[in-house]
Formats: structure tokens, sequence, C-alpha cells
């Protein structure tokens, strides 16, 4: 593991925890706690993108999922003022390519995570809506590791990319606590 994915997975390994705890992910799913993790999810998601397309590269994660969540909330029937009036993290846009990396350390990492959930929902709430989830690309990871690895070097900025993965975390948190979130 090199120095900047091991320095971004402590930094974020607390973060990480609370947002597991807090959605219950390791409960039994139902349609509540599921459009709830939906509901999070879009809350980080849509301005994390946007914060990524104004950012040094101008590129978004890959693929762009906030959409996917939005669009399961839809089906799951929730009103779509009720999606619009959703929670959103306040997502600084990166202004280095060190803390781009920190935010889509973050946002690729969920979707390790998210083929996990849509193994669950298709077995727990098998007729519940996963596009959100299936729309992560797991085989993303290992090219976006490579991408932090080729980046590394003595001029590399480790504090902007732990600070923009802490950030993003915390957004994430936030979302998890808000109690408009958890209805």
């Amino acid at each position: 593991m090199t120095p900047a994915r091991q320095a971004l997975r402590q930094a974020t390994r607390t973060h990480h925890d609370q947002v597991e705890d807090l959605l219950d992910v390791h409960r039994p799913l139902t349609d509540r706690s599921y459009a709830r993790l939906l509901g999070v999810f879009l809350g980080l998601f849509e301005p994390a993108e946007a914060a990524l397309l104004a950012g040094p590269s101008g590129r978004s994660a890959s693929p762009a999922r906030a959409r996917f969540a939005a669009h399961d909330l839809e089906a799951l029937a929730v009103p779509a003022e009720a999606i619009r009036r959703l929670p959103r993290a306040t997502v600084p846009v990166p202004r280095s390519a060190e803390a781009e990396l920190g935010l889509r350390y973050v946002l690729e990492g969920s979707s390790l995570g998210a083929v996990a959930l849509a193994r669950r929902v298709a077995h727990e709430l098998p007729r519940a809506p996963s596009t959100f989830l299936r729309s992560a690309r797991p085989r993303h990871w290992p090219r976006f590791l490579e991408q932090l690895e080729e980046a590394e070097g003595p001029t590399f900025d480790l504090p902007a990319a732990t600070g923009a993965a802490e950030a993003t975390f915390a957004s994430l948190v936030s979302l998890a606590q808000d109690p408009v979130a958890a209805r």
C-alpha cells in the first residue's frame, strides 16, 4: 500500500465507520432504510460530482451516479418535491490535483461497498430499484489507485489529499445525522 493510500485510509477510517453505523448498513434493509441511504448518497454525490467538474481536471467521478440515486428514490415512490428538499452536502471545489484525488478517493471507494449493498438489496428487497448501487464501477478502483500512485512524489501535497477526503467524509457523516435525511 502506497504512503498516500495508507494516509487516506487512516484519515478517513473513523468517518467511514461512523457512516456505516449511522446508516445501519449491517442491519436488515427495509424500504425506509434503503430510501434513507439513497437520499444520503444523493446528498453527497450531487454536489461532489459538480465540484469535481469544476475542479482542476474538469472530470466527474466515473460514472456520474447522483442521477441514479434520484431515479431510485422516484421508483420507491418518494415524491419529486421531497427529493429536491433532501439536504445536500457542502463540497468545496478541489483547488489542486491532490485535493481532487482526495475527493475521488471517497467517491470511487464507495463503489466497493455499493457492490455488496446491491447484492443485499437484490436479496432483501428484490423489488426495490438499485440503479444507483449497480452503477458503481469497482473495476475503476484499481485504476484510481494507479492514478494516486502516479501522482505521489516529492511535491505531492498529501495534506491537501487527506484534507479533501476527510472533509468529504465529514459531509457524509453530517448528512447521515441530518433529521431530514433520516425520514
